[in-house]
């Protein structure tokens, strides 16, 4: 069964009947591990004392003997073990099969299926992480948009779920990012094309935040016009940058006010490598470059809504407003 699928029809049941064994595999990490954590709570409860992680296992045996002395502190127990990797896998699982720890669920987190395995696990036990259909991610984006009371027309859903498709992940963080915005009129498909990132655009836009951070200013505004010849929406890039650099500065006010990173990580709403990120830019800025080109950013973002001046001269001016530092970011050697 697909994991989404799975977390929906585990959710209504009021019943469910678990297996000894999950094989959970594929690459969407957002529906596995929703899964897992709905299993885990259905299970265990609030019993927090029966939740294991196993990573990168190489004896089974160790981990049975584990999971046996642990079952002596708490009724039951829900155990994962990710990217296990230990000799005779297949015969191991089979033999835990036909005698399970009692009151136990087992749960592999695997990138993919070993052939095979469907022949002697039941389909209720293999579980596919694998990307929603379309259809399906538009309805979860349509969901997740009006617990957030984000209210738009069926055009501007069609546009966000386009750009976003098919990561949940980076859909909800734009959600996110759209729910803090005032906006007393619902969200139109233009709109959302000027402002929302998309999918296969995250990780060059990083870069690029990446080189302003490290002052390489020529080399950020290079990419920016690359990026602009490409068809991106200066307005896009603007509220994408300057968004980026208002996290940096929260991350700087925590920096001061002596918080640790991981209390950032766990309070402040950012998670894993965004998180990180954002904490290490935050200990390579001061307060008043960031302040100067955030409130220069909001002006430009005016005059771009107003259509006062030339979209792409504004973000080009802005990116201009970057320190040149020899603080530059390492390069790769090829052969080191």
């Amino acid at each position: 069964m697909m994991a989404w699928q799975a977390v929906r029809k585990l959710a209504e049941d009021k019943a469910p009947a678990f297996q000894p064994l999950y094989v959970v595999y594929g690459p969407q990490e957002y529906w596995a591990s929703q899964w897992i954590r709905l299993v885990t709570h259905q299970f265990l409860g609030s019993d927090e004392d029966g939740r294991h992680l196993f990573e990168g296992a190489v004896d089974f045996t160790e981990v049975r003997l584990r999971l046996a002395t642990e079952g002596f502190f708490a009724s039951r127990q829900v155990v994962v073990i990710r990217q296990g990797k230990w000799p005779k896998k297949e015969e191991s699982l089979k033999a835990y099969v036909k005698n399970p720890i009692t009151d136990t669920i087992l749960i592999l987190r695997e990138d993919k299926l070993i052939s095979g395995w469907k022949e002697w696990l039941p389909a209720a036990a293999l579980i596919e992480a694998a990307v929603m259909p379309e259809d399906a991610f538009r309805q979860f984006v349509a969901e997740a948009a009006a617990a957030r009371r984000l209210h738009w027309p069926d055009a501007a859903l069609n546009q966000f779920a386009a750009l976003v498709y098919p990561d949940e992940y980076h859909a909800l963080n734009e959600l996110d990012k759209m729910a803090l915005i005032p906006s007393r009129e619902p969200w139109s498909a233009e709109r959302i094309r000027a402002e929302v990132i998309p999918w296969h655009h995250e990780e060059s836009l990083w870069d690029v935040v990446d080189l302003i951070v490290h002052g390489q200013r020529a080399e950020a505004i290079r990419r920016v016009i690359q990026m602009l010849n490409d068809g991106a929406a200066p307005l896009m890039l603007l509220v994408v940058f300057a968004r980026r650099l208002t996290e940096i500065e929260r991350a700087r006010q925590w920096q001061k006010a002596g918080r640790s990173a991981f209390e950032w990580e766990q309070q402040a709403g950012y998670k894993g490598f965004h998180a990180k990120r954002l904490w290490q830019a935050a200990q390579k800025w001061d307060s008043r470059r960031l302040e100067l080109l955030i409130d220069w950013a909001f002006r430009i973002d005016r005059a771009m809504k107003t259509g006062y001046g030339d979209a792409t001269d504004w973000l080009i001016f802005w990116l201009g407003l970057l320190p040149e530092t020899q603080n530059k970011s390492p390069r790769r050697v090829r052969g080191a």
